[in-house]
């Protein structure tokens, strides 16, 4: 009668599997199941850089300007190419033009020129004048010598008068001197008080 010994069973090796409805993935399982994304598909968008942002600064402050006072303007250019001295100005000295000069102020002074002189209403001119023509309105007035080649007289003139053409005083006109002209107009109601002289042609 023989005696045999009946083998151990094998015991079952360990191992590292864990059951998938354990609901643990293993790093080699979930390598496996992350998407593949091709080179293709990569989009690279730029960084997205900060606008920098502009610091205010202040504006410096002008320094303040004690106002000053405007100064008239003894004379200004019209649009038909006239002198004019506005009714405000007053102007010492004499002066000399070759354009139209409108009196409306005062001039303390001589003047000559190449053209008309206006003595318009208001205007006072305390001097001699020379020009080609000279007209004097109502309230204007002349003190001093006038010579011209035509003068026309509404106003006052004390100085003498001498016209190589022709010479008008109108009914408000008033002289008070020597008149010396080629030809003489005397409206009624004019007043001259002078000697007066016809020159020959």
């Amino acid at each position: 009668m023989s005696w045999f010994r009946p083998k151990k069973p094998a015991e079952a090796e360990p191992t590292s599997q864990v059951p998938e409805s354990a609901g643990v993935t293993t790093p080699a399982a979930a390598s496996s199941r992350l998407p593949v994304q091709d080179d293709d598909d990569v989009i690279v968008t730029d960084p997205i850089v900060p606008e920098p942002v502009k610091a205010r600064v202040a504006e410096p402050t002008k320094p303040a300007v004690a106002p000053t006072r405007a100064r008239p303007a003894y004379s200004a250019q019209v649009a038909d190419g006239q002198t004019v001295i506005a009714d405000d100005t007053n102007i010492v000295g004499g002066i000399t033009t070759t354009s139209d000069l409108w009196i409306a102020g005062g001039v303390e002074g001589n003047i000559e020129s190449g053209a008309l002189v206006h003595v318009g209403d208001d205007g006072v001119v305390s001097g001699d004048i020379s020009a080609a023509r000279v007209r004097v309105e109502q309230r204007g007035s002349i003190e001093g010598n006038v010579s011209a080649s035509e003068i026309e007289i509404h106003g006052l003139v004390r100085g003498n008068v001498t016209c190589s053409g022709r010479l008008s005083v109108l009914g408000t006109g008033q002289i008070v001197g020597d008149v010396s002209a080629k030809s003489l107009q005397v409206d009624e109601g004019a007043g001259l008080q002078g000697r007066c002289t016809m020159l020959t042609r």
